[in-house]
């Protein structure tokens, strides 16, 4: 599996705020696929 690494604060709240405020399913479940995998990358190191 692959993981997402060295996203920036202002990425991150992009994302989150993506995340919640997209109209397209789509890009809403992209967005947080990104932020999970982050978070995942920062807990198993």
């Amino acid at each position: 599996m692959r993981f997402i690494q060295d996203l920036s604060p202002e990425t991150i709240c992009l994302l989150e705020r993506i995340y919640r405020q997209s109209r397209h399913h789509q890009v809403r479940q992209r967005a947080h696929c990104i932020v999970l995998s982050f978070q995942v990358l920062r807990w198993l190191n």
